[in-house]
């Protein structure tokens, strides 16, 4: 009898266990890498630098490939954090959008035009204790962004420019872009040029996606609230941009929460219940066997 309870415990937790883990794989992406623009070597699709250091003038999107590189909705979204003290920056001026289908090719022109107000009513800047996708209007991100413990929190952006650039920034002004013309998929980038001045050294780029729907630009909502599916696609800390000098480096800030990227979809989380049940499952199991053992002595 104790080893049918058993054995039947056993399958029914390694069920829960199994269905959790599916489950956070579908859940969020972490696939949209910031790049140093097309051709431009190792990194130009991300290369995990904690963030990656990208010029002024020029970044990429790239999709990473995978079961959950699902092609995006148009358009996909841009978002820049600029640090600020006292006037707010003005929206660098994006100059050209061009989009490579399998990261290859001559590339396709697209297009792109600020996205003013920002969704959901969004206030646009990133000070302590906050997260840049919920300041910008992106809501959703998982744990790209769950407010002062985000992924792309203030901490982890205020850190790594005092590290990498030697500022201490006090906030950020969060603008973003709609990109048009293409729907991003599994290993496509979409490389971005700025004019005039470009973007501020301090500043960050971060992506934001929807999976298509019957609704066209449902990824301007903040929310995706028009698809189904894992959504939405999101940049993690790790694969974020940062502008630091003229020449693209690499370097490594350790974040205090933050989301390891991969190329194969993102990494699968545990549901807490089902790792509470397992766990009270072998403290029975182990129970059941000290009782056994007294048993057998007497």
């Amino acid at each position: 009898m104790l080893k049918r309870s058993l054995k039947c415990f056993v399958l029914v937790a390694g069920a829960l266990l199994w269905s959790s883990l599916a489950h956070a794989q579908t859940i969020d992406p972490d696939t949209l890498h910031i790049g140093t623009g097309f051709n431009t070597g190792s990194c130009s699709t991300g290369c995990g630098g904690d963030p990656n250091i990208i010029t002024s003038t020029e970044l990429s999107i790239f999709q990473v490939s995978g079961s959950d590189a699902h092609p995006l909705s148009d358009p996909l979204i841009l978002i820049l954090g600029i640090p600020y003290s006292g006037s707010l920056p003005t929206a660098p001026t994006i100059s050209s959008v061009t989009y490579y289908a399998d990261n290859t090719g001559s590339g396709t022109p697209g297009s792109s035009s600020p996205l003013t107000p920002l969704p959901q009513s969004a206030d646009g800047i990133l000070t302590a204790g906050q997260g840049a996708y919920t300041e910008a209007g992106f809501s959703g991100a998982g744990a790209n962004d769950n407010g002062g413990t985000a992924s792309n929190s203030f901490t982890n952006w205020a850190a790594a420019d005092l590290s990498n650039n030697g500022l201490t920034v006090t906030s950020f002004a969060l603008f973003a872009y709609e990109l048009t013309g293409f729907n991003l998929s599994g290993n496509d980038l979409v490389d971005v040029k700025f004019s005039g001045g470009g973007v501020p050294v301090g500043s960050y780029a971060i992506a934001f996606g929807c999976q298509p729907s019957t609704l066209q630009g449902d990824a301007t909502d903040g929310s995706c609230a028009a698809t189904s599916g894992p959504d939405p696609y999101a940049t993690p800390f790790t694969e974020s941009g940062l502008v630091e000098t003229s020449t693209p480096t690499t370097t490594t800030v350790t974040p205090t929460t933050t989301t390891t990227p991969t190329t194969t979809g993102p990494t699968a989380v545990p549901e807490p219940s089902a790792l509470l049940l397992l766990g009270s499952g072998l403290g029975f199991v182990a129970q059941a066997l000290r009782r056994r053992g007294k048993k057998a002595i007497a």
